[in-house]
């Protein structure tokens, strides 16, 4: 049964997940600006990047029970993919630096 709810739901966060995620990575990236330490730094950067794997996992949830389009799930797991290598490199980088 496709109504309901939890559909509603589905449906939106298809939408509106990937804005979710670039505004978590916002807000975890304005954090990293206000770290007391390269370890607080290397530190909030490791939370975003669990958020980042977090939405990685959802977006498969989605695309899985056919909430998303493919089409609509390539798009925005590769973007997620590039967040994630992204944030990986910034890590190394920190952790090498300190």
């Amino acid at each position: 049964m496709k109504n309901g709810w939890i559909t509603s739901f589905f449906r939106e966060m298809s939408t509106r997940g990937f804005d979710k995620m670039k505004n978590d990575s916002v807000i975890n990236r304005k954090a990293t600006e206000f770290a007391e330490s390269k370890n607080d730094f290397a530190h909030k950067l490791h939370i975003a990047l669990k958020e980042a794997n977090e939405t990685d996992y959802w977006l498969l949830l989605l695309s899985e029970s056919n909430y998303i389009e493919k089409t609509a799930y390539d798009s925005i797991q590769s973007d997620c993919t590039e967040l994630i290598k992204l944030l990986v490199s910034i890590i190394k980088t920190a952790k090498s630096n300190s």
